[in-house]
């Protein structure tokens, strides 16, 4: 039995029926196979949709389902949780409108990588909040604390300045025109005590800083780091990650 699901494991994934042709016993056995495949395909191209709805809203439908088809067929899951497939697809979708010359549609690249980071603060963890004496103690221990930022956030930095047609897609419909620019954008989400997934643009250095506690750096590294680049108030930035429950220690 193993064999079995092991070669129809191949042939969904793959489009081999090498190994699962020895368990067939007729060729309505295989038509059900062809069935089973395209159900299985189909049901990953759905789950893309619901994943990268800003995507589906700009591309129109029928243009997204052909998209995300071919990632598919490349890029079957890997895990039985459906939820947490599509991670690869913004890298995917950008190599498509290019491949296809629509360059000029390189914004919604960006609006996949905010419908992406959506998702996973959505499905995140939770991970347990800092108390007040364990607030005292990074205090006290500020040079030499090691925190991270907690597993429900999430940085993204942008191409183009999409955050505002994101949100206006993403509460239902657009209301009024947007004027999209290719300038960088870097923007932090988070989903906070309530379950509400909130973001907030940030500058270049705001955001610099928050990366490099993300990536281990001490707090006093990220703030050179950070001051090094422009103008930044690292009181107020770490005041608010710590009051909106955004950072965690690190064990």
């Amino acid at each position: 039995m193993d064999d079995y699901f092991s070669a129809l494991a191949q042939y969904v994934k793959n489009n081999d029926s090498t190994a699962i042709r020895s368990f067939l016993s007729n060729d309505t056995d295989e038509q059900k196979l062809i069935i089973f495949r395209n159900t299985f395909l189909s049901s990953c191209v759905e789950t893309l949709k619901r994943r990268f709805p800003s995507c589906v809203t700009v591309l129109g439908n029928d243009f997204f389902h052909e998209i995300s088809r071919q990632y598919v067929e490349l890029n079957t899951p890997r895990s039985k949780v459906l939820a947490d497939y599509g991670e690869s697809m913004p890298a995917f979708l950008d190599n498509a409108l290019k491949a296809q010359n629509l360059e000029n549609l390189g914004y919604v690249t960006d609006l996949a990588k905010l419908d992406n980071a959506w998702n996973e603060v959505y499905f995140a963890s939770r991970n347990i909040l800092p108390n007040e004496q364990d607030l005292a103690r990074w205090m006290e221990n500020i040079d030499s604390i090691s925190l991270s930022l907690c597993t429900s956030a999430s940085l993204i930095m942008t191409q183009w300045g999409v955050s505002n047609v994101w949100s206006a897609l993403k509460s239902g419909a657009l209301t009024e025109q947007y004027e999209i620019t290719p300038e960088k954008e870097y923007i932090l989400m988070w989903r906070d005590t309530e379950g509400l997934i909130l973001h907030h643009s940030l500058t270049h250095e705001e955001w610099l800083f928050i990366y490099s506690i993300k990536q281990g750096k001490s707090l006093t590294l990220a703030a050179e780091e950070a001051s090094g680049t422009g103008e930044i108030d690292i009181s107020t930035v770490f005041s608010q990650l710590i009051a909106n429950n955004l950072l965690i220690e690190k064990v």
